[in-house]
């Protein structure tokens, strides 16, 4: 990672608020996580505040995020370890996506708390991750105590709690019994591709992809997805090909001919590019938390998707034509079928998916949320 002298070189002007946004990102340059403290970060800096990027975890790379400084003088990335907190202002935690970056950051929020009482500190969760756990471990599992202690704790602690979803946001206060006026929901902000979602049904293939990485979630999907319900589809449209590609999906072990009409791509030079060339993408994702940005990269494209109802969690829709949810297997597996030979469903899809599309891809509306958690905590 590289270390970038920024805000610690620069005198501010005054009335600047010096921000330490803290995050668990994962060592994946591509993810919801990453994506989302990318966007956070940059209005921070478009709002004239001197913001500095301090990682939880070592050996973690994020390039896009580090090269803000070039572009913002007041930016500057550091770890967690070699910094000096009772210098901020503002500490914003984010990107908590496992039970032990949720014990990293309380015991540094515990830390600041005992040194200085005026800092405020605001938690962005994404998801309630209690739920997750609850999901992949046994009920008798004490992994499920401890995290939903760990995050009731952190959430009690902090100024403002911040939720991708209202759903999201109302599990929390349902959860922990939050103060209400203490919490808010800041949806994800995702470029928007109207070019590529403009590419009709008769210009896109009458196949399915399915893309991921190498992460254990991922895995996971991917096993739902190719051995659960691609047989289903394909038992309809023996024609049809899958599509798996993303970052290291070409070192995923598939026997030859183990998965019928299969094809592996592996990391695409162009991710949204590829997408575009779908008429439907299967997203099966069974575990994990976090901002959907598979789910957020489709809709940008104006590719439908079709998946289990933990694909979609954090998103709004008005209806189900744009990201197709169910429990049921065979359901998902119909709702692809659909797509990829009626081209009048399509059309449905593809329209929905552009309008959802289109209010992610809000900078204003992102960026006066962020606004808001900062007058929330009485700093604008």
């Amino acid at each position: 990672m590289n270390e970038h002298a920024g805000n610690a070189d620069t005198e501010l002007p005054t009335g600047t608020k010096k921000v330490l946004f803290v995050s668990g990102l994962c060592a994946e340059p591509v993810n919801g996580c990453n994506t989302r403290a990318f966007w956070t970060i940059r209005s921070l800096c478009e709002s004239g505040h001197a913001v500095t990027h301090a990682h939880m975890r070592e050996r973690t790379n994020t390039p896009k995020i580090d090269a803000l400084s070039d572009e913002f003088t007041s930016f500057r990335c550091c770890h967690l370890k070699d910094l000096q907190h009772s210098d901020f202002d503002i500490i914003w935690i984010s990107c908590l996506w496992a039970v032990e970056v949720i014990q990293i950051a309380l015991n540094f929020v515990n830390k600041v708390r005992t040194t200085n009482k005026n800092i405020k500190i605001i938690t962005d969760l994404s998801d309630v991750l209690a739920d997750d756990y609850e999901f992949r471990f046994p009920p008798q599992d004490p992994k499920h105590k401890r995290v939903a202690h760990l995050e009731s704790t952190l959430l009690r602690i902090a100024d403002v709690a911040i939720w991708v979803s209202e759903k999201e946001r109302i599990k929390g206060l349902d959860r922990y019994q939050l103060d209400p006026e203490k919490t808010m929901v800041i949806p994800s902000y995702h470029p928007f591709h109207p070019e590529l979602a403009s590419r009709g049904f008769s210009q896109r293939w009458q196949h399915i992809c399915i893309a991921g990485t190498t992460h254990e979630h991922n895995i996971r999907a991917l096993g739902v997805g190719l051995n659960r319900i691609w047989p289903r589809i394909l038992s309809h449209l023996p024609t049809s090909e899958i599509h798996l590609f993303g970052n290291g999906t070409e070192k995923i072990n598939i026997e030859p001919g183990q998965i019928k009409n299969l094809k592996i791509l592996g990391r695409v030079n162009d991710f949204q590019e590829q997408l575009s060339n779908y008429r439907v993408h299967l997203i099966p994702t069974v575990s994990g938390v976090g901002v959907k940005t598979k789910l957020l990269d489709s809709l940008a494209v104006g590719t439908p998707v079709a998946g289990t109802l933990k694909s979609i969690e954090g998103i709004a829709f008005a209806s189900n034509q744009a990201a197709f949810a169910s429990s049921s297997l065979d359901e998902i597996a119909n709702r692809c079928i659909r797509l990829l030979s009626d081209q009048s469903a399509w059309e449905e899809a593809n329209a929905e998916a552009v309008s959802v599309a289109s209010h992610y891809a809000d900078p204003a509306l992102f960026h006066g949320k962020i606004n808001s958690a900062l007058v929330r905590i009485g700093i604008a």
